[in-house]
């Protein structure tokens, strides 16, 4: 059997063969042999953890701000993020979550393991915050959806509340298990040396479950005592959506560590 043909590098490709990241020419030695059939594979799965992140960093910006975009006139920042389902940014917030709970659903759905049942969990809870809305805030002049209608608005909300605790608590044990992988995991993978050590994202990605737990913490205080509780909700759900962002977000940074699809 012959050897496979080594792949050139970048440089010595004519100008015309060089592609970028997504049209790869210069395959390396590992892809031609077929040593590593599953990377590609692989890149997808972190892909979805950086769209995921981006959603979850976006949300509460694209919120606050596309509320007073959209509308003239000046608006009040809202008690909590799923108040704006019932405001001009409905469409966008319904998007946002169900494009999230969808990705976190089908995320590796194959396997079987604790990151993957919270994922599916938080995906359906996700899905759940956005189909049933929250009560129509007193301040607000709007009419009940039909959903509300049929099963009753008080009803409606306890789903809603039910998801959102469910989706918050996802969220932190699967950033509470991305720090205990971090912990686990060795200084080298697959012959590449880590850019950063294990140790510091291990920290990183504690301080984020930390962070949700925090949040969770401050926003059952603040209502129960009635201090601060009409913004409340909205900054510890913020900083759920923060913290869970920009774990999922530089937990897309695997993608750095995996064997390269190309000799440049």
């Amino acid at each position: 059997m012959s050897s496979p043909v080594s792949a050139k590098s970048h440089d010595q490709l004519p100008a015309s063969e060089k592609t970028s990241f997504w049209q790869p020419s210069g395959m390396t030695d590992e892809r031609n042999s077929g040593q590593i059939p599953f990377d590609s594979i692989s890149r997808s799965y972190f892909l979805i953890r950086t769209f995921v992140g981006i959603c979850g960093l976006a949300l509460p910006a694209i919120l606050l701000i596309g509320e007073r975009w959209l509308d003239d006139a000046e608006i009040a920042t809202r008690g909590s993020l799923s108040a704006y389902y019932h405001s001009g940014v409905r469409d966008i917030f319904v998007s946002i979550l169900a494009v999230v709970g969808i990705l976190l659903f089908t995320y590796k759905i194959t396997e079987r393991n604790r990151d993957n049942s919270l994922s599916i969990i938080a995906g359906v809870a996700a899905i759940g915050v956005a189909i049933f809305p929250t009560g129509i805030p007193s301040v607000v002049d709007a009419r009940l959806t039909p959903l509300q209608n049929r099963l009753g608005e008080d009803r409606t909300e306890f789903i809603h509340f039910t998801c959102a605790f469910v989706f918050v608590v996802s969220l932190g044990v699967l950033c509470w298990d991305f720090a205990n992988r971090e912990r686990k995991r060795s200084q080298k993978r697959d012959g590449h040396d880590a850019q950063l050590p294990p140790t510091l994202w291990y920290s990183f990605h504690l301080t984020m479950a930390i962070a949700i737990l925090c949040a969770v913490v401050f926003i059952g205080l603040t209502q129960w005592l009635g201090f601060f509780d009409q913004h409340s909700i909205l900054i510890g759900e913020t900083v759920v959506t923060v913290a869970f962002g920009l774990s999922w977000l530089l937990k897309g940074l695997d993608l750095k560590v995996l064997p390269r699809m190309t000799n440049w």
